[in-house]
């Protein structure tokens, strides 16, 4: 399996950045009612797809990855998230996906959808290495959370989400 990217604290501040000042907002052609309608969607979709379909990874790699997620049984982005000990090299790609489409913009991809993937991802990544991360980088997680509650449009179950893995 390809080793995904290590994401620099400095690239996590600057995303934090864009998401705290609300960068691409004013852009957004998407209501916040349709915004919501998308994640539900998105939670309830295939990892193992969405990487597929965005991955510039060989077969072998994403054969990893179908295995890393059906041996934990995980199917979806929201299993991928509420599992207690999600795979770490599932959640890294999962996060160059979201980076990938938020570069996109809104007209590849809702933006602040796309933010919503990206912080889950971290918030998993820093509850998963708890102890082990630089404070820094669980403080970004951290406000990485409080964006995702900051929006109106999330639903209840990633709300939940959201907040088990702030605790």
């Amino acid at each position: 399996m390809r080793e995904p990217r290590h994401l620099g604290t400095a690239e996590r501040l600057k995303i934090l950045s864009s998401l705290l000042n609300g960068e691409d907002r004013s852009v957004s052609p998407f209501a916040d009612a349709e915004l919501g309608a998308l994640l539900v969607h998105q939670m309830r979709s295939s990892v193992a797809a969405a990487l597929r379909e965005d991955a510039p990874e060989s077969d072998k790699a994403l054969s990893e990855i179908d295995v890393a997620l059906s041996s934990q049984g995980i199917a979806t982005f929201a299993e991928l998230f509420e599992h207690p000990s999600p795979p770490k090299e599932v959640l890294g790609e999962v996060r160059r996906y979201a980076k990938h489409l938020m570069e996109g913009g809104p007209g590849m991809f809702p933006t602040d959808l796309a933010r919503v993937i990206y912080a889950l991802s971290e918030l998993c990544a820093a509850k998963a290495g708890k102890g082990s991360l630089p404070s820094r980088q669980g403080a970004t997680a951290t406000h990485f959370g409080r964006w995702c509650l900051a929006q109106g449009w999330l639903d209840d179950r990633t709300r939940t989400i959201v907040r088990q893995l702030l605790d």
